[in-house]
Protein backbone atom coordinates (compact mmCIF):
# COMPACT_ATOMS: atom_id res chain seq x y z
CA UNK A 1 0.00 0.00 0.00
CA UNK A 2 1.57 3.21 -1.04
CA UNK A 3 2.33 6.22 1.14
CA UNK A 4 0.94 9.38 0.70
CA UNK A 5 1.53 13.04 1.48
CA UNK A 6 -1.87 15.36 1.74
CA UNK A 7 -2.47 18.36 0.88
CA UNK A 8 -5.21 18.16 3.67
CA UNK A 9 -5.13 18.85 7.47
CA UNK A 10 -5.82 15.78 8.69
CA UNK A 11 -6.55 14.24 12.32
CA UNK A 12 -6.25 10.41 12.16
CA UNK A 13 -7.81 10.21 15.71
CA UNK A 14 -10.92 12.19 14.47
CA UNK A 15 -10.79 10.81 11.11
CA UNK A 16 -11.50 14.46 9.80
CA UNK A 17 -10.33 16.69 6.73
CA UNK A 18 -8.83 19.83 7.40
CA UNK A 19 -11.50 20.26 10.50
CA UNK A 20 -14.51 20.44 8.53
CA UNK A 21 -15.35 17.06 7.01
CA UNK A 22 -15.87 13.86 9.02
CA UNK A 23 -15.39 10.28 7.49
CA UNK A 24 -18.21 7.94 8.31
CA UNK A 25 -16.36 4.68 7.78
CA UNK A 26 -19.31 2.01 7.90
CA UNK A 27 -19.50 -1.02 9.04
CA UNK A 28 -16.91 -3.24 7.20
CA UNK A 29 -14.00 -0.54 7.71
CA UNK A 30 -10.87 -2.12 7.30
CA UNK A 31 -9.18 -0.55 9.89
CA UNK A 32 -11.59 -2.11 12.72
CA UNK A 33 -9.06 -5.05 11.96
CA UNK A 34 -12.14 -7.59 11.66
CA UNK A 35 -10.05 -10.98 10.96
CA UNK A 36 -11.91 -11.86 7.15
CA UNK A 37 -9.86 -14.48 5.16
CA UNK A 38 -9.36 -15.39 1.68
CA UNK A 39 -7.91 -17.97 -0.54
CA UNK A 40 -5.17 -17.34 -2.99
CA UNK A 41 -3.27 -19.61 -5.62
CA UNK A 42 0.18 -20.22 -4.25
CA UNK A 43 3.25 -22.23 -5.32
CA UNK A 44 6.48 -23.55 -4.49
CA UNK A 45 9.79 -22.30 -6.61
CA UNK A 46 13.46 -23.03 -5.76
CA UNK A 47 15.19 -19.24 -4.61
CA UNK A 48 17.59 -19.63 -7.67
CA UNK A 49 14.51 -19.48 -10.07
CA UNK A 50 12.33 -16.74 -7.84
CA UNK A 51 13.03 -13.30 -10.04
CA UNK A 52 11.71 -15.35 -13.12
CA UNK A 53 8.41 -16.71 -11.38
CA UNK A 54 8.11 -13.13 -9.57
CA UNK A 55 8.61 -11.63 -13.48
CA UNK A 56 5.92 -13.78 -14.71
CA UNK A 57 3.58 -13.16 -11.89
CA UNK A 58 4.03 -9.27 -12.33
CA UNK A 59 3.38 -9.62 -16.34
CA UNK A 60 0.57 -12.22 -16.48
CA UNK A 61 -1.86 -11.18 -13.22
CA UNK A 62 -3.74 -8.34 -13.93
CA UNK A 63 -4.39 -6.18 -10.16
CA UNK A 64 -7.41 -4.60 -11.65
CA UNK A 65 -8.95 -8.12 -11.60
CA UNK A 66 -7.61 -9.29 -8.79
CA UNK A 67 -8.40 -9.09 -4.76
CA UNK A 68 -6.14 -6.49 -3.23
CA UNK A 69 -3.00 -8.24 -1.52
CA UNK A 70 -0.60 -5.25 -1.31
CA UNK A 71 -0.53 -6.14 2.22
CA UNK A 72 0.78 -9.60 1.68
CA UNK A 73 3.96 -10.40 1.53
CA UNK A 74 4.75 -12.08 -1.74
CA UNK A 75 7.31 -14.80 -1.11
CA UNK A 76 8.03 -16.95 2.59
CA UNK A 77 10.30 -19.33 3.21
CA UNK A 78 9.48 -22.92 3.93
CA UNK A 79 10.91 -26.99 3.59
CA UNK A 80 9.55 -29.02 0.48
CA UNK A 81 7.25 -31.07 1.86
CA UNK A 82 9.10 -34.16 0.36
CA UNK A 83 13.03 -33.29 -0.04
CA UNK A 84 12.76 -31.02 3.43
CA UNK A 85 14.78 -28.79 1.43
CA UNK A 86 14.46 -24.99 1.93
CA UNK A 87 12.36 -23.37 -1.24
CA UNK A 88 10.00 -20.77 -1.27
CA UNK A 89 6.11 -20.50 -1.21
CA UNK A 90 5.01 -17.58 -3.86
CA UNK A 91 1.40 -16.03 -3.69
CA UNK A 92 0.35 -15.97 -7.45
CA UNK A 93 -3.29 -14.29 -7.10
CA UNK A 94 -6.78 -14.75 -5.59
CA UNK A 95 -8.52 -17.87 -6.11
CA UNK A 96 -11.49 -16.39 -8.34
CA UNK A 97 -9.02 -15.94 -11.31
CA UNK A 98 -8.13 -19.58 -11.88
CA UNK A 99 -10.02 -22.73 -11.46
CA UNK A 100 -6.82 -25.51 -11.11
CA UNK A 101 -3.35 -25.24 -11.62
CA UNK A 102 -3.17 -26.02 -15.25
CA UNK A 103 -4.74 -22.90 -15.87
CA UNK A 104 -2.17 -20.69 -14.32
CA UNK A 105 0.81 -22.72 -15.43
CA UNK A 106 -0.77 -21.89 -19.27
CA UNK A 107 -1.77 -18.32 -18.84
CA UNK A 108 1.00 -16.88 -15.90
CA UNK A 109 3.59 -19.21 -15.78
CA UNK A 110 4.66 -18.88 -19.44
CA UNK A 111 8.65 -18.43 -18.71
CA UNK A 112 8.79 -20.36 -15.95
CA UNK A 113 6.14 -23.28 -15.90
CA UNK A 114 9.24 -25.63 -15.23
CA UNK A 115 10.13 -23.64 -12.22
CA UNK A 116 6.74 -23.98 -10.45
CA UNK A 117 5.36 -26.47 -8.18
CA UNK A 118 2.71 -27.67 -5.76
CA UNK A 119 0.26 -25.86 -6.19
CA UNK A 120 -2.35 -25.01 -3.53
CA UNK A 121 -4.78 -22.73 -2.21
CA UNK A 122 -3.79 -20.80 1.12
CA UNK A 123 -5.99 -19.21 3.89
CA UNK A 124 -4.63 -15.30 4.31
CA UNK A 125 -6.23 -12.26 5.48
CA UNK A 126 -8.36 -10.17 3.48
CA UNK A 127 -7.77 -6.73 4.76
CA UNK A 128 -4.88 -5.11 5.69
CA UNK A 129 -4.22 -4.97 9.81
CA UNK A 130 -5.02 -1.83 11.71
CA UNK A 131 -2.15 -2.43 14.56
CA UNK A 132 1.34 -3.75 14.35
CA UNK A 133 0.72 -6.51 17.32
CA UNK A 134 -2.54 -7.53 14.73
CA UNK A 135 -0.05 -7.70 12.00
CA UNK A 136 2.30 -10.06 14.07
CA UNK A 137 -0.12 -12.00 15.24
CA UNK A 138 -1.64 -12.57 11.76
CA UNK A 139 1.38 -13.09 9.98
CA UNK A 140 2.43 -15.79 12.32
CA UNK A 141 -0.84 -17.63 12.59
CA UNK A 142 -1.68 -17.77 8.25
CA UNK A 143 0.60 -15.86 6.12
CA UNK A 144 3.57 -13.33 6.39
CA UNK A 145 1.95 -9.43 6.23
CA UNK A 146 3.66 -5.82 5.46
CA UNK A 147 2.85 -3.22 7.72
CA UNK A 148 3.24 0.52 6.22
CA UNK A 149 0.85 1.69 9.20
CA UNK A 150 -3.19 2.21 10.00
CA UNK A 151 -4.51 1.50 6.59
CA UNK A 152 -7.26 4.35 7.38
CA UNK A 153 -4.87 6.69 8.24
CA UNK A 154 -3.42 5.97 4.40
CA UNK A 155 -6.56 6.45 2.92
CA UNK A 156 -7.31 9.63 4.27
CA UNK A 157 -3.54 10.88 3.06
CA UNK A 158 -4.74 9.81 -0.19
CA UNK A 159 -8.48 11.68 -0.52
CA UNK A 160 -8.28 14.86 -2.11
CA UNK A 161 -11.44 16.91 -1.32
CA UNK A 162 -12.30 20.66 -2.47
CA UNK A 163 -13.17 21.64 0.78
CA UNK A 164 -14.12 25.16 -0.27
CA UNK A 165 -16.18 24.12 -3.30
CA UNK A 166 -17.72 21.30 -1.09
CA UNK A 167 -18.42 24.27 2.18
CA UNK A 168 -19.88 26.62 -0.60
CA UNK A 169 -21.65 24.07 -2.23
CA UNK A 170 -23.62 22.98 1.64
CA UNK A 171 -24.16 26.64 2.23
CA UNK A 172 -26.63 26.47 -0.61
CA UNK A 173 -27.75 23.63 0.24
CA UNK A 174 -28.80 25.37 3.40
CA UNK A 175 -30.16 28.10 1.37
CA UNK A 176 -32.57 25.65 -0.67
CA UNK A 177 -35.07 25.46 2.66
CA UNK A 178 -36.01 28.52 2.52
CA UNK A 179 -38.36 27.00 -0.15
CA UNK A 180 -40.10 24.90 2.16
CA UNK A 181 -43.38 25.86 3.24
CA UNK A 182 -45.02 25.22 6.69
CA UNK A 183 -46.27 21.76 7.04
CA UNK A 184 -43.78 20.65 4.69
CA UNK A 185 -40.56 18.12 5.43
CA UNK A 186 -37.31 20.23 5.64
CA UNK A 187 -35.31 18.47 3.76
CA UNK A 188 -33.04 19.27 0.75
CA UNK A 189 -30.58 17.31 -1.69
CA UNK A 190 -28.62 18.68 -4.47
CA UNK A 191 -26.35 16.92 -6.60
CA UNK A 192 -23.44 17.90 -8.52
CA UNK A 193 -21.16 16.44 -11.37
CA UNK A 194 -18.13 16.89 -9.70
CA UNK A 195 -15.93 17.13 -12.45
CA UNK A 196 -17.14 20.21 -13.11
CA UNK A 197 -18.72 21.23 -9.81
CA UNK A 198 -22.37 22.04 -12.50
CA UNK A 199 -25.40 21.51 -10.24
CA UNK A 200 -27.30 18.78 -11.98
CA UNK A 201 -30.83 18.87 -9.79
CA UNK A 202 -31.84 19.83 -6.74
CA UNK A 203 -35.03 18.95 -4.57
CA UNK A 204 -36.87 19.47 -1.24
CA UNK A 205 -38.48 16.61 0.37
CA UNK A 206 -42.35 16.30 -1.36
CA UNK A 207 -43.75 13.50 0.98
CA UNK A 208 -47.03 15.66 2.58
CA UNK A 209 -47.59 17.73 -0.70
CA UNK A 210 -47.33 14.44 -2.89
CA UNK A 211 -49.20 12.03 -0.09
CA UNK A 212 -46.22 9.64 -1.35
CA UNK A 213 -43.98 8.10 0.95
CA UNK A 214 -41.45 7.56 -1.58
CA UNK A 215 -41.21 11.30 -2.57
CA UNK A 216 -37.65 11.86 -0.14
CA UNK A 217 -35.35 14.70 -1.63
CA UNK A 218 -32.80 12.06 -2.64
CA UNK A 219 -35.02 9.96 -4.19
CA UNK A 220 -36.77 12.98 -6.39
CA UNK A 221 -33.03 13.94 -7.39
CA UNK A 222 -32.51 10.58 -8.64
CA UNK A 223 -35.47 10.32 -10.53
CA UNK A 224 -34.46 13.76 -11.91
CA UNK A 225 -31.12 12.88 -13.00
CA UNK A 226 -33.23 9.77 -14.94
CA UNK A 227 -35.59 12.06 -16.42
CA UNK A 228 -32.44 14.77 -17.72
CA UNK A 229 -30.41 11.54 -19.35
CA UNK A 230 -33.49 9.72 -20.86
CA UNK A 231 -34.92 13.14 -22.78
CA UNK A 232 -30.53 13.22 -23.63
CA UNK A 233 -30.07 9.95 -24.60
CA UNK A 234 -33.71 10.34 -26.84
CA UNK A 235 -32.87 13.39 -28.48
CA UNK A 236 -28.71 12.91 -29.00
CA UNK A 237 -27.38 11.82 -32.53
CA UNK A 238 -24.73 10.09 -31.35
CA UNK A 239 -24.37 6.67 -29.30
CA UNK A 240 -23.95 8.29 -25.74
CA UNK A 241 -22.02 5.92 -22.83
CA UNK A 242 -25.02 4.26 -21.07
CA UNK A 243 -23.39 4.09 -17.63
CA UNK A 244 -25.14 4.34 -14.48
CA UNK A 245 -27.35 7.30 -14.14
CA UNK A 246 -25.40 8.69 -11.32
CA UNK A 247 -22.02 7.30 -11.74
CA UNK A 248 -19.69 9.27 -9.31
CA UNK A 249 -21.38 11.94 -8.83
CA UNK A 250 -21.44 14.15 -5.67
CA UNK A 251 -24.89 14.52 -3.11
CA UNK A 252 -25.51 16.95 -0.77
CA UNK A 253 -28.06 16.83 1.94
CA UNK A 254 -29.41 18.26 5.13
CA UNK A 255 -29.69 14.87 7.03
CA UNK A 256 -28.39 11.28 6.84
CA UNK A 257 -30.14 10.00 4.55
CA UNK A 258 -32.75 6.98 5.59
CA UNK A 259 -32.08 3.42 4.62
CA UNK A 260 -33.83 3.44 1.71
CA UNK A 261 -32.12 6.42 0.66
CA UNK A 262 -28.88 4.95 1.12
CA UNK A 263 -29.79 1.56 -0.90
CA UNK A 264 -31.10 3.92 -3.74
CA UNK A 265 -27.37 5.96 -3.46
CA UNK A 266 -25.68 2.38 -4.08
CA UNK A 267 -27.97 1.83 -6.86
CA UNK A 268 -27.26 4.48 -8.46
CA UNK A 269 -23.49 4.28 -7.96
CA UNK A 270 -22.67 7.43 -6.67
CA UNK A 271 -18.88 8.64 -5.90
CA UNK A 272 -19.59 10.73 -2.46
CA UNK A 273 -22.01 11.83 -0.38
CA UNK A 274 -21.67 15.08 2.13
CA UNK A 275 -24.61 15.82 4.93
CA UNK A 276 -25.12 18.00 7.29
CA UNK A 277 -27.11 16.52 10.27
CA UNK A 278 -27.47 12.44 11.85
CA UNK A 279 -30.85 11.40 11.80
CA UNK A 280 -29.94 9.61 14.77
CA UNK A 281 -32.06 6.01 15.26
CA UNK A 282 -33.28 6.62 11.55
CA UNK A 283 -30.27 6.83 9.56
CA UNK A 284 -28.87 4.33 7.15
CA UNK A 285 -24.80 5.80 7.28
CA UNK A 286 -23.82 6.26 11.23
CA UNK A 287 -25.30 3.16 12.46
CA UNK A 288 -22.55 0.71 13.34
CA UNK A 289 -25.03 -2.06 11.95
CA UNK A 290 -25.73 -0.88 8.63
CA UNK A 291 -22.99 1.50 7.28
CA UNK A 292 -24.67 0.90 3.88
CA UNK A 293 -22.76 3.35 1.59
CA UNK A 294 -19.60 0.75 2.72
CA UNK A 295 -20.87 -2.73 3.55
CA UNK A 296 -19.01 -5.53 2.46
CA UNK A 297 -21.96 -7.31 1.17
CA UNK A 298 -23.24 -5.22 -1.11
CA UNK A 299 -21.69 -4.67 -4.69
CA UNK A 300 -20.60 -0.89 -4.58
CA UNK A 301 -19.56 1.92 -1.67
CA UNK A 302 -19.19 5.37 -1.72
CA UNK A 303 -17.72 7.95 0.33
CA UNK A 304 -19.78 9.53 3.04
CA UNK A 305 -18.63 13.07 5.05
CA UNK A 306 -20.57 14.69 8.14
CA UNK A 307 -19.69 18.58 8.33
CA UNK A 308 -18.24 18.95 11.74
CA UNK A 309 -16.53 22.87 10.91
CA UNK A 310 -16.84 23.97 14.34
CA UNK A 311 -16.42 27.81 13.16
CA UNK A 312 -19.45 27.66 10.72
CA UNK A 313 -22.02 25.81 12.38
CA UNK A 314 -24.44 24.99 9.50
CA UNK A 315 -26.18 21.97 10.59
CA UNK A 316 -27.80 24.43 13.52
CA UNK A 317 -29.65 26.38 10.72
CA UNK A 318 -31.07 22.70 9.76
CA UNK A 319 -34.41 21.73 11.65
CA UNK A 320 -34.33 18.35 13.64
CA UNK A 321 -36.76 16.42 12.37
CA UNK A 322 -39.83 14.77 13.80
CA UNK A 323 -40.99 11.09 13.81
CA UNK A 324 -43.45 11.85 11.14
CA UNK A 325 -40.58 13.30 9.09
CA UNK A 326 -38.00 10.69 9.06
Amino acid sequence: MAKYKSPHKIDEDECTIDGTFKQIKGSNNTSDSVLELTDVWSCLVNPRDSKTVLSDIKENINVSEDVDLHHLKRVQKTTHPTTHDQILQVVICGSQLFSDPSEIVARVFKKSGDNVSCFQLVKVPLHPPSTREIMLEWSERYWPLVWKGNPNNQYLASVRLHTARETENLRKLVKLLENVTPGHVSVATMVTDPKTNKVLTWSLDERCRSVNPLDHSIMRCIQNVASVEKTTRNEGSEEREKNYLCLDLQFYTTHEPCVMCCMALVHSRIGQLFFLKPSLGRGGLLDPELGIHQHKYLNWRFEAWQWVKESEKLADQVPELGEIEA
